[in-house]
């Protein structure tokens, strides 16, 4: 029979010897720590811990602090002012001071398990800009082992059971982040950890949260399942969103992520762009990112919307009102579909890009711009990315082209800054030349090549209308060619062609122009009186220049040019600007040519015969039912100085020819009478007064010499 206190001691006694045990274990421990921390330096171990990090990460780590190991339960492990580059540099790193805390008994079995890891006031520089490092298979280093070694020489298990990083700040593209808190918290050794954080960032406010692999598969490169991450990054009216899985993260592994965007005003993520973000009324994002191990990865499922996105950076009044562009996979066409309003003219563009072949990339658009038609165009082209400049060949079909309207619409280019390449020098009262010097901007020629076939139905342009204009464009390593291009002019057929040489530091320029019946309203325009000349001349032109400016262009002026009309109308007060003081010169009525509507001009015909910037004018003849002119002479553009000799007469009265000679600058011409003519011209005049002579009959028109 059994005695009742018997199990009850027993219990007591097991209690003791379990009691006794811990505090066995608790002296061993504290005092393998006392040893070790009298006999061991941890700082010896530091050239095998920087070894261990680079083999691990490719990179360079620095211990420039003191190691120091404070025993415990659990084992606390610090280390002051730790440096970290990694690769290329393109990461380096401070930390102000590392504290592990390592759980003991963990230990005896060869297992590191950090129970939690404080970073404090780590320094993160980023620098995008130097690109990628390329790591040959022959120098690669070779991969460490999964685990950390044990002490009988195989694998150790590696856990991390929290990380918190406090004070932290990051540097990306020269801006500064602060990173006042981020913490990754395991809920069990091994198990995945929950992210969450904040930064400011330009006075704004970053929050993250989510969800990664545990910590001790970063280092796996081999054998270990992708590491999971999943992310949301939000600031003030936007939001970044990515989940999906890496394959060893700190290797070169593949990866898979899902990517989704949405703002509505990105001026929280504003320090993280190259560019300052216009304003937006809405845009969302959503594509897939995936990488098998080879360049480029692929993009997939890629949707895009976007509204109220305001261009007005890119080009002044250019309002994105929505776009919808949808591509599959880069194998295949992206569909797009965009409105737009430019300065309130509504612009369409509809079309395909792709796929992506190499480095080709073809695209088809349809661009309209209405209310009212400023122009309606289609493009059947191929983009080039091969250095060093892009290249796009193909066809180009306009159907309407408003380049009036159109060039209304666009506001002016801000003036360049004083003292810029390029920029106007300061105003002056009188500037010296006519013809400007401002250097013209060749190089844009250089940035890109070109082999397009132009065709444009219909083109507004100087008050007339061309059509059915044809033309092939080649640039190639900045030289131009538009050979040939031909239409129909308002009054008839052109054609002609066009080289430039921008290879060169000053650009040789040819032009060759034949048009029997050319439109003379968009000359009167130019020269600023819109409207005051209308009719059609007969034009021809061989010219050649060379120079980087228009002075320097028409300084080197060489070839011939014609212009010719018989059944153009002037503005009067047109004509009485033009030759008023060559009227008062020859002492004739200037007042005979003003009337209030326009002139007739029976005959006007002007060729020019230059070499090396002295343009011979050849022959002048300007005839109507009021006026006739005719005269010769020569204009040097370089120093821009007139030799003209004129002989205006009226067509009523005597008929009496006064010469007049027209000298001086070209801004500032100065016209006089050739004395001895007019002397005789005034003794005439008295003469036929005396004699009570009639008026003599009207001169009848000079026969307009045929064009060249």
């Amino acid at each position: 029979m059994r005695r009742p206190g018997v199990p009850r001691r027993r219990r007591r006694i097991v209690l003791r010897w379990l009691l006794g045990a811990v505090l066995l274990i608790a002296v061993l421990v504290l005092g393998a720590g006392l040893a070790a921390t009298l006999l061991i330096d941890p700082n010896s171990f530091r050239p095998q811990v920087e070894a261990a990090a680079a083999r691990a990460t490719g990179g360079t780590l620095t211990l420039r602090g003191p190691i120091h190991i404070v025993w415990g339960l659990p084992l606390r492990l610090e280390a002051d002012d730790l440096a970290f580059s990694g690769p290329g540099e393109v990461v380096r790193a401070q930390v102000g001071r590392v504290a592990a805390r390592i759980a003991v008994l963990p230990l005896l079995t060869g297992a590191l398990d950090i129970v939690r890891l404080d970073l404090l006031h780590p320094d993160v520089r980023l620098h995008p800009g130097m690109g990628t490092v390329s790591v040959s298979p022959a120098a690669a280093p070779p991969a460490p082992p999964s685990a950390v070694p044990g002490p009988a020489g195989g694998a150790a298990r590696l856990t991390i059971g929290a990380v918190h990083v406090r004070g932290g700040r990051v540097t990306w593209r020269g801006t500064e982040i602060q990173v006042p808190r981020f913490d990754a918290i395991a809920a069990a050794p091994g198990a995945d950890l929950v992210l969450s954080g904040e930064a400011l960032c330009a006075g704004r406010k970053l929050t993250l949260s989510g969800e990664s692999g545990p910590v001790e598969r970063l280092l796996d490169r081999a054998g270990a399942p992708p590491w999971p991450v999943q992310f949301v990054v939000q600031g003030e009216g936007a939001r970044l969103a990515v989940r999906g899985t890496l394959a060893a993260p700190v290797g070169r592994g593949a990866y898979a992520l899902q990517v989704d965007a949405a703002a509505t005003d990105l001026a929280a993520f504003a320090p993280l762009l190259p560019v300052a973000p216009p304003k937006l009324h809405d845009m969302s994002l959503s594509a897939r990112l995936t990488d098998g191990g080879g360049a480029p990865p692929t993009l997939s499922a890629v949707t895009l919307h976007v509204a109220g996105l305001d261009l007005g950076a890119l080009l002044p009044g250019l309002v994105l009102t929505r776009a919808d562009v949808a591509a599959p996979d880069l194998r295949r066409p992206a569909q797009a579909d965009v409105v737009a309003t430019l300065n309130g003219a509504a612009l369409n563009v509809h079309g395909t890009a792709g796929p992506l072949a190499g480095t080709a990339l073809p695209l088809t658009l349809t661009l309209t711009a209405a209310t009212p038609p400023l122009l309606e165009a289609s493009a059947g082209v191929t983009l080039a990315w091969a250095p060093p400049h892009p290249a796009v060949r193909g066809t180009l079909a306009v159907a309407r082209l408003d380049l009036d309207a159109l060039l209304a619409a666009l506001p002016a280019p801000p003036p360049l800054p004083a003292g810029a390449p390029g920029a106007a020098p300061p105003l002056s009262p009188r500037p010296a030349r006519l013809i400007p010097d401002q250097p013209i901007d060749f190089a844009a020629l250089r940035r890109a090549d070109a082999d397009l076939q132009i065709s444009v139905a219909s083109l507004l342009t100087g008050g007339g209308t061309y059509s059915n204009v044809t033309g092939h464009l080649a640039l190639q390593d900045g030289r131009l060619a538009l050979d040939p291009f031909a239409g129909q002019s308002p009054g008839g057929p052109l054609d002609g062609r066009l080289a430039i040489d921008a290879s060169v530091p000053a650009p040789p320029v040819a032009l060759v122009l034949h048009a029997p019946a050319l439109s003379l309203a968009p000359l009167a325009q130019a020269l600023g009186h819109p409207g005051a000349l209308t009719g059609t001349a007969a034009v021809q032109a061989d010219l050649k220049a060379a120079g980087d400016s228009p002075h320097a262009l028409a300084a080197s002026l060489t070839g011939q040019a014609s212009l010719t009309a018989s059944d153009a109308e002037i503005d009067d007060a047109l004509l009485a600007a033009l030759m008023g003081d060559v009227m008062k010169a020859a002492r004739l009525p200037a007042k005979a040519l003003i009337g209030l509507g326009r002139t007739r001009l029976s005959c006007l015909d002007l060729r020019l015969d230059a070499h090396d910037g002295v343009v011979n004018v050849a022959s002048l003849l300007l005839d109507s039912p009021k006026l006739m002119m005719q005269g010769n002479g020569t204009v040097d553009l370089g120093p821009e100085t007139l030799n003209l000799h004129l002989r205006p007469m009226l067509r009523v009265g005597p008929g009496i020819v006064v010469p007049v000679r027209v000298g001086g600058a070209l801004r500032e011409p100065k016209a006089q009478a050739d004395t001895g003519a007019a002397g005789r011209a005034a003794l005439l005049g008295a003469l036929a007064g005396a004699l009570g002579a009639q008026r003599a009959p009207p001169v009848p028109p000079t026969p307009c010499p045929a064009a060249p």
